[in-house]
């Protein structure tokens, strides 16, 4: 056992160390108005979410409206991560918020995976 982690968590820890897996059934059993969130972060990240990655992403979540709550589901639905577990993320993503070139980076990947037009979606959403 890795440093009192369970034998299953430092198995998967060993096997993907990087990366935050992919919920694969996402696309047939996400709500609706989660379909198109799901499909822009699979296609972006089909290897799954690089660590490195994983606040900035709840910072972009946030800024186009989701509350906590919206977020921590839309994390659950997307990759393979508890709602409880999302939620406690979300609550400490802002402290410290994470840099803003990194967050400018993810911005820049997503926009070849339909970005842009997610965006505009989330913005018609709450409008």
């Amino acid at each position: 056992m890795l440093g009192g982690m369970s034998d299953d968590l430092a198995r998967y820890l060993r096997q993907n160390p990087s990366h935050l897996p992919l919920n694969r059934q996402a696309l047939d059993t996400a709500p609706e108005y989660l379909r198109s969130t799901v499909s822009m972060t699979h296609s972006a990240f089909p290897d799954g979410l690089p660590l490195e990655d994983y606040f900035s992403l709840l910072y972009l979540f946030r800024e186009q409206g989701f509350s906590d709550r919206g977020i921590a589901k839309a994390v659950q639905t997307c990759f393979d991560k508890e709602y409880a577990d999302a939620l406690h993320d979300v609550y400490r993503s802002d402290d410290p918020a994470p840099p803003l070139d990194k967050v400018e980076r993810l911005r820049r990947h997503l926009l070849s995976h339909g970005f842009e037009a997610w965006e505009k979606e989330q913005h018609d959403a709450i409008s």
